[in-house]
């Protein structure tokens, strides 16, 4: 049996499984799919979208530059779009909100012992309002998103926790996820979210389940031993 202590949780499409799919109607909403933006938005989704090392931002700019913006233009053209996207976002989250079962699940984690952190590929500040304006802050011990990979993110939260990595559980709905966890060499557990992704051979749970799951995985809690590790 593995000693888990720290419960790291994306947020998109985890912490609210409906939010991925908020996001694709707040891009329709910007780029409809049948004019020369939304075809330069699949485009870009598909190389900077679900954790490929991009972000809003660059997927905006792609865009952009792809249907003819002037040089000089662009930047406040991606200013603007990341605004109404994350408006758009935000109101749809807050409106549909976190389930009464999910929040139950966390605060339950979280009391018996386990530390619990956010890792998500949405920048910073607006996953920090995000966390704000749905009044769960205080569900977790940190919220982490980019600039900084989820890799990076993962390095950081286990030099704050002083965790060695396979004390560190990362619960995310995405192979973009998996393979962040598997770099880092902790363990992890697949969510199905409400998007278009279908786990098949790594199996899926939902936040909701996750207490059950984690006796089955052979996963414990654990705080006794903590032990420094040196990060790079």
């Amino acid at each position: 049996m593995k000693n888990i202590k720290v419960i790291v949780l994306d947020f998109d499409g985890v912490v609210i499984s409906e939010s991925e799919v908020f996001k694709k109607e707040s891009w329709e909403h910007l780029f409809p799919h049948d004019s020369e933006s939304g075809r330069a938005l699949q485009v870009a989704e598909a190389r900077f979208g679900r954790g490929r090392g991009g972000d809003r931002f660059d997927i905006l700019r792609y865009v952009y530059k792809t249907i003819g913006t002037e040089d000089a233009d662009i930047e406040s053209r991606v200013a603007e779009g990341a605004e109404v996207f994350d408006d758009f976002v935000q109101r749809r989250i807050i409106e549909t909100g976190i389930t009464a079962q999910n929040r139950h699940v966390i605060e339950g984690l979280k009391n018996k012992g386990y530390r619990i952190y956010l890792n998500s590929a949405t920048p910073l500040e607006a996953m920090r309002r995000t966390v704000e304006n749905l009044r769960i802050t205080d569900l977790f011990d940190g919220v982490l998103g980019r600039p900084h990979s989820k890799v990076q993110n993962l390095l950081l939260i286990a030099r704050r926790e002083q965790v060695q990595p396979d004390e560190i559980l990362f619960v995310g709905d995405s192979p973009s996820d998996l393979k962040a966890a598997r770099e880092f060499g902790c363990e992890f557990v697949a969510v199905q979210n409400q998007g278009d992704l279908v786990w098949e051979k790594e199996g899926a749970t939902s936040v909701s389940e996750l207490a059950a799951v984690l006796p089955v995985l052979g996963l414990t809690l654990g705080h006794e031993n903590t032990r420094e590790w040196d990060l790079p």
